[in-house]
């Protein structure tokens, strides 16, 4: 199941780079959106604006006579043949975008890119980043690649990845007094389970295994292999629809078990036990205000 993933996904990265050989052989434009939701990959080291693709050299004397010039477009036009006044103030504000995201920085970070239509993060590390472009190199665990956009604004969905193991948990919410346990990183954090948990489940006398995951920056996730997955029903479902491809959704709480027990039945017993601490604390609270009432009659009664 998963090898298979891994070849879909191999096979994805090929058509969005063929698409994309071919739209620059016709000129039809940028890249589109590719199949899994993202950016399609770039193979040039050239980004368009204006009709045709900037080289880095136009780049360097936009910026260098920026601070001359200012905003009146119309003087570039000289020292950039070719381009038209609107095409150069649409790639000045493209690269002080840039600028201003910082992006750069982000090279040998580690990263999670979100592939839609397998309803999973692919991990991987970013390698390099192209200025022209504006775009990051991503070297997949796999042994794929891909051009991304990871600015902000774009569409490429992504998480970055701690350098340590580790998971930063948000407290239980609560509303009206009513305690809501709504995620793994709940019950990591009450100690229900251990952030490295061997999660199953079974589907059709097929055994599936996965394990939590923590190096995400903003969720737990759990990790089937090269895959990783943001809940226990998207999981469960991609388990499922190996043998059942029609499979549309799933209650992975139910169907996903920890040491033979599901995770809906931790989460009930994790409920339970932070509803009787409270009531505890409340019959506690109850006894000290009656004995401070006691003293304080003691003391009336004695003066």
């Amino acid at each position: 199941n998963n090898e298979a993933a891994v070849d879909t996904k191999k096979n994805r990265l090929r058509l969005m780079q063929v698409s994309e050989e071919t739209e620059r052989s016709f000129g039809d434009g940028d890249a589109n959106e590719g199949e899994g939701g993202r950016k399609g990959c770039q193979i040039s080291g050239r980004s368009r604006e204006g009709g045709s693709f900037w080289s880095g050299d136009e780049d360097k004397i936009l910026m260098d006579n920026h601070k001359e010039l200012g905003s009146k477009w119309s003087d570039y036009m000289t020292l950039l043949p070719g381009r038209t006044s609107e095409a150069i103030m649409k790639r000045w504000r493209r690269l002080r975008l840039v600028q201003k995201d910082d992006v750069a920085d982000c090279v040998g970070r580690r990263i999670g890119i979100w592939w839609k239509n397998d309803c999973c993060y692919f991990f991987g590390t970013v390698v390099e980043y192209n200025k022209a472009t504006c775009r990051h190199k991503v070297a997949y665990d796999d042994g794929t690649d891909q051009w991304l956009d990871l600015r902000k604004g774009t569409k490429t969905k992504f998480i970055w990845l701690k350098d340590g193991s580790g998971s930063e948990n948000k407290t239980s919410k609560t509303t009206d007094n009513k305690i809501i346990i709504g995620s793994l990183a709940d019950l990591i954090q009450k100690n229900y389970l251990p952030s490295d948990a061997l999660l199953e489940t079974e589907y059709k006398g097929k055994t599936y295994q996965a394990r939590l995951d923590c190096t995400s920056s903003d969720l737990v996730l759990i990790h089937d292999r090269l895959r990783y997955f943001e809940s226990p029903s998207r999981w469960a479902v991609s388990c499922f629809r190996s043998s059942n491809p029609t499979k549309k959704s799933v209650n992975g709480w139910r169907y996903v078990r920890y040491k033979g027990k599901s995770l809906e039945d931790i989460r009930s017993d994790c409920l339970s036990q932070i509803q009787r601490d409270q009531n505890h604390l409340s019959e506690e609270k109850i006894a000290c205000a009656s004995e401070s009432d006691k003293v304080d009659e003691l003391q009336i009664k004695g003066n």
